[in-house]
């Protein structure tokens, strides 16, 4: 079935690695949420950060990961989201209504302020990177992570399936966190969350557009939400752009998929473990991390 987009309520999702008084930063968490109240469902879609974009407007030809700084030195206060949004925009031929930029600080802030992150691992992890501050060290299993433990969960991508495998447990982490906002009754706190975090979140989501947003979450069932990552070989490959190690999208293909997210099957039911065998851009740079990771 193909989905009329326009009836979706779409938000694109961002982190940053940006950290107090550095200059520069990149996104590698970009996730689009979209909501479509006539069939009461959701999906998640994940973007590898080493996608590249081959027309970036008033900048060279670059990675993903780096236009929402483009922008953002372009057009102090939201160009970075908006250039991203307006890029996205052109090649899929939807409309994002909203957009939300944690920083790294912003992300552990969240889940401090819920005590943690309940979450199911489903694959052993370890690694140990200190160049990045990731230390894990989780079997498979249930685990409350507190805030820094939650972002080394996202941001770990040396351990065996790459980007794509990092891209997957983010979308975990987007799902049990609508289940803690359920089992802990939060949408009456929903607001006071929002002041909380008004100072290291950055969004144009309004108050009251937040406030609508959890009530739509919370009354998903599992079955009702679907999850996509973006990866070879149809919607992209990997490749040499630039100098830099890449992929190459098929933005034509992304687009008909999105035009079908809903017939997709649960996310519960999809997101496991890329093979690392799955061809990827050269990460490139930094020292090599202690690292395992292990699926059934």
């Amino acid at each position: 079935m193909v989905t009329d987009l326009d009836r979706t309520t779409n938000v694109l999702i961002l982190g940053s690695d940006q950290r107090p008084h550095q200059p520069n930063w990149r996104t590698d968490v970009i996730i689009l949420l979209m909501m479509n109240p006539d069939l009461g469902e959701a999906a998640i879609v994940s973007f590898p950060r080493d996608m590249y974009i081959d027309r970036i407007p008033g900048h060279l030809p670059n990675r993903i990961n780096v236009i929402d700084y483009l922008g953002e030195m372009d057009a102090p206060g939201g160009g970075g989201p908006r250039l991203l949004i307006k890029i996205l925009e052109e090649r899929l031929g939807i409309t994002i209504d909203n957009y939300i930029r944690f920083s790294f600080e912003g992300f552990v802030d969240l889940i401090d302020a819920l005590d943690g992150l309940k979450i199911h691992v489903d694959c052993y992890l370890y690694e140990i990177y200190p160049e990045e501050g990731i230390y894990l060290n989780l079997p498979p299993g249930e685990h409350i992570l507190t805030g820094e433990q939650a972002l080394s969960y996202v941001r770990s991508r040396r351990s065996g399936g790459g980007d794509l495998e990092r891209a997957r447990r983010q979308q975990r982490v987007v799902w049990a966190l609508r289940k803690q906002l359920a089992e802990q009754n939060l949408l009456p706190k929903a607001l006071d969350l929002y002041d909380a975090l008004r100072y290291s979140v950055y969004t144009d989501v309004s108050k009251w557009d937040t406030l609508k947003y959890a009530r739509f979450g919370l009354s998903l069932g599992e079955a009702d939400v679907k999850g996509l990552v973006l990866r070879p070989p149809d919607a992209m490959r990997a490749g040499w752009r630039q100098d830099m190690s890449v992929f190459i999208v098929n933005w034509d293909y992304i687009a008909e998929e999105l035009k079908r997210i809903f017939d997709r099957p649960p996310l519960i039911d999809t997101n496991t473990s890329f093979s690392p065998e799955i061809p990827q851009p050269n990460d490139g740079g930094g020292s090599a991390p202690v690292s395992r990771a292990e699926c059934p």
